[in-house]
């Protein structure tokens, strides 16, 4: 958690009511400045939950959690952000459901449907449905719904260290990446999961100070993944997701940052041209006359 003094509590209360509960709730404190470690102690002490507390210097997120990965000496790992909270039956469902596919195949990471709310805005990720090896699938999109969806046994976390703690975007991704690469993946298809956005812990509502990540992330992925992928899967790969974050900048009116994005995308391929049939191009041509429009006042 990082100044999560407002959400914190309702994410440990998404625990306490699971049907199943778990054997040890790990909370990282990541330098957090407000009294987000003040509001756990006190919850802590009347909750039935065994919760381990466990602080650092402000880090990032790979770094809490591969904290708490060491931390845990469970066999199955689960992820919840301090602002985000679990349906009741998340973990007995998800449980149920990986017992069951572990008789006949080889389960790296189970997931679940998930709702992303922000204020009266609520917005259903329940596409797609995973059940086998769906690697190919990381090449066009994150196919995980989110971090708090996914159950995943702790051995498997640790074969590849964890999460990449140089990576400060996208190192979910990443690592789901690896796990597809091996094993199989698996959806549990019901929305066991509720993602907040708005809150200052949370780090997905800043595009201008991620796409510089975002691009670390393209090439590690590449560097990674290079003996399997073909040229068309890094071109693919690359447009897709510098264009996920121009779509963003073009959203909120960031035109110089959109301009940008275009040109790393045309630097990649000319076939940024004709790409999502010329939608990148369109919002290309309107973010520069309004750059230029914005210059001359």
């Amino acid at each position: 958690m990082y100044n999560s003094q407002h959400t914190i509590v309702r994410a440990l209360e998404s625990i306490e009511v699971q049907s199943v509960l778990p054997e040890v709730v790990i909370i990282i404190d990541d330098g957090s400045k407000d009294q987000s470690i003040s509001v756990v102690q006190a919850y802590k002490r009347d909750s039935s939950l065994n919760i381990k507390i466990l602080t650092q210097n402000n880090s990032g997120p790979s770094s809490a959690r591969n904290k708490g990965i060491n931390a845990a000496s469970e066999f199955l790992i689960s992820f919840l952000d301090a602002d985000d909270e679990w349906h009741p039956l998340k973990i007995e469902k998800q449980l149920e459901f990986f017992l069951k596919k572990s008789q006949t195949s080889q389960v790296g990471l189970v997931e679940c449907y998930m709702t992303d709310v922000c204020g009266d805005i609520e917005i259903k990720r329940n596409t797609p449905t995973l059940s086998g090896h769906h690697f190919p699938d990381f090449i066009s999109s994150n196919v995980i719904k989110g971090t708090p969806c996914v159950m995943v046994p702790k051995h498997i976390l640790e074969s590849y260290g964890g999460f990449d703690e140089s990576l400060r975007f996208s190192e979910d991704r990443m690592l789901w990446s690896l796990i597809a690469a091996d094993y199989e993946i698996f959806t549990v298809p019901e929305f066991l999961v509720i993602r907040h956005f708005g809150y200052e812990g949370n780090i997905t509502n800043n595009p201008a100070k991620n796409y510089k990540y975002k691009k670390e992330f393209i090439k590690k992925f590449i560097s990674q993944f290079s003996k399997i992928l073909s040229k068309k899967d890094i071109i693919e790969f690359k447009l897709s997701n510098m264009y996920d974050f121009m779509t963003v900048f073009y959203k909120k009116k960031d035109y110089h940052n959109c301009v940008e994005c275009y040109t790393d995308m045309i630097s990649t391929s000319y076939s940024t041209l004709y790409y999502k049939r010329f939608y990148p191009l369109i919002k290309f041509l309107v973010s520069y006359v309004m750059t230029v429009i914005k210059s001359e006042k």
